[in-house]
């Protein structure tokens, strides 16, 4: 705090003085208060108090969006098999190893290594990637690149390339308790226009979409993830940072990294690829596809929507109903949204039915 007020911002006792208030009325912690960038002098109390953290922020949440159907996206498979029943383009799903559960899965299932090596000779392919079922922030993803030529298989992990037996990998994998196990996905050939900002991550769209009174969805805000360096993911949570992007125009903003110093980036801080101007390609296919991949789902009034730019076309990640928040990113709070969600009745008995 001292650092701060030596660096031209509010005193360290008015900052003291914002985080007591903000922790009872926000649930706002000492983290967020940096990372936000909240002991900024620029701010005004009144924006301030538009930022909402903690169980607070997840008390909001689950009054717009019933908790009790969270499973319609918590469980990846689960989200695919409506996705792909309505004709949602999504990465493939080669099988889930053996052990993982899932409500839905009715496919494949990888019992051994050789199992996978025969998927990827009928594929002809050599490179897959493994998630967990319900993982989030990109926890326990791995890229990887098998030699299945060899009399002793190797899998190299991508991008960092550590190299490991197979044996020993799918051991890794079996033996994975948390998040319901692993499944085996297709890897995302990415649009060179997205790509290049960092070559080793799938680079995304994390867009909110909310239901308005007249039962349409719209995208009210958005920003592309990437990654920093040598890494598979491009998670906030593991490191990376996610420019804003213009809704009507793709057009991408400079990006605040989610540190205390946050620093802003108008090009990539590795590859040096300009971001601020950018205009992302296929961006109104791109928003097409988020609004009929929500429409799918009306017991929600709130929905995150992850979506890779392939080269072929957009594709869906995932979705998510307890979407994690994005105030740093964005620049503004997320309170008076969810509020104004709840005011008009956007709640929990807003929608009907199940998934389509």
């Amino acid at each position: 705090m001292r650092r701060l007020e030596r660096e031209g911002h509010h005193a360290a006792i008015r900052q003291l003085w914002e985080l007591i208030q903000l922790r009872a009325r926000r649930g706002i912690g000492p983290v967020f208060y940096l990372r936000a960038g909240l002991y900024r002098r620029e701010l005004s109390w009144r924006d301030k108090l538009d930022f909402v953290a903690g169980k607070k922020y997840d008390r909001l949440i689950h009054s717009v969006n019933p908790p009790e159907h969270d499973h319609f996206t918590r469980d990846k498979l689960e989200c695919y098999r409506i996705l792909r029943a309505n004709g949602i383009p999504t990465p493939e799903v080669y099988g889930i190893v053996e052990g993982a559960i899932s409500a839905s899965w009715d496919g494949e299932v990888l019992r051994s290594s050789g199992d996978l090596l025969k998927i990827l000779e009928s594929r002809g392919i050599d490179t897959v990637c493994f998630k967990f079922v319900t993982g989030t922030r990109g926890r326990g993803f791995y890229k990887v690149r098998i030699d299945r030529k060899a009399a002793a298989p190797m899998v190299t992990i991508e991008p960092k390339g550590e190299t490991v037996p197979l044996a020993d990998f799918w051991r890794t994998l079996r033996e994975a308790k948390l998040f319901n196990g692993y499944f085996c996905q297709a890897v995302i050939d990415q649009h060179p226009g997205v790509a290049r900002f960092n070559p080793s991550s799938v680079n995304t769209l994390r867009c909110w979409m909310v239901r308005t009174a007249a039962g349409e969805w719209r995208m009210c805000c958005a920003n592309l993830r990437m990654g920093i360096g040598k890494t598979a993911v491009d998670n906030i949570a593991a490191g990376g940072f996610a420019p804003a992007i213009d809704i009507d125009t793709g057009r991408l903003s400079s990006g605040i990294q989610r540190r205390v110093d946050r620093p802003v980036h108008a090009a990539h801080p590795v590859t040096g690829e300009r971001i601020e101007g950018t205009i992302l390609p296929m961006w109104p296919e791109a928003k097409a596809l988020c609004e009929r991949t929500v429409a799918l789902f009306p017991y929600y009034c709130l929905a995150s929507v992850d979506l890779a730019f392939g080269r072929e076309g957009p594709l869906i990640i995932e979705l998510g109903s307890s979407p994690d928040e994005m105030q740093a990113e964005w620049g503004r709070g997320a309170y008076p949204l969810l509020r104004e969600l709840i005011r008009k009745g956007c709640v929990v008995n807003a929608g009907s039915g199940t998934p389509r």
